[in-house]
């Protein structure tokens, strides 16, 4: 049996991606799809929005984060806008999948989910990141660094993700 929030993040993409289709059964659009679907997963783990779900018929659930983002979607239609998101989705499917890969099977599932709730947008003709993107990014990166045993870079930007100001101050702290 599935979750509302599964429920929720089938209808957003079948909403978003395929309004016209023939499949209407959300069971059978998940079966027809489960391939594309699964490949979101570690982009959307990278995030921190989704974790990895046995149960789930794609492999990953929404995290509550991801679920206020998908309730809240106006919030973020006034997020500032930093950059158009080509070297994001580049950036975002090295460090999801490894460097030198060609596994864009998610990017468009990740590309409407990030639009549905604002963190990407649309702005003459482009994708643009937001800043609230830029800090979900930044978090996925240094948390992957983290687990990675890389040690944090001792000149940052002024302007760090709260994830990586803790994790400093985490280390600094082991450091005494």
């Amino acid at each position: 049996m599935w979750s509302n929030d599964i429920r929720q993040i089938v209808n957003l993409f079948h909403s978003r991606l395929h309004v016209g289709e023939v499949i209407k059964d959300p069971v059978d659009y998940v079966d027809a799809l489960k391939p594309e679907l699964r490949a979101a997963g570690p982009e959307l783990k990278f995030l921190q929005l989704a974790v990895p779900d046995k149960k789930s018929p794609f492999g990953w659930k929404p995290t509550p984060r991801l679920m206020e983002f998908i309730a809240e979607p106006k919030k973020r239609k006034k997020s500032k806008r930093l950059y158009e998101a080509d070297v994001m989705w580049g950036l975002l499917s090295d460090y999801a999948f490894g460097y030198g890969n060609r596994a864009g099977n998610g990017s468009i599932f990740i590309r409407e989910l990030l639009l549905a709730v604002g963190l990407v947008q649309e702005y003459e003709g482009s994708d643009w990141v937001t800043d609230d993107l830029q800090s979900l990014f930044g978090n996925g990166y240094y948390a992957k660094r983290e687990k990675n045993g890389l040690p944090p870079f001792e000149n940052l930007p002024v302007r760090m993700s709260a994830y990586g100001n803790a994790l400093l101050r985490k280390l600094e702290t082991r450091s005494q």
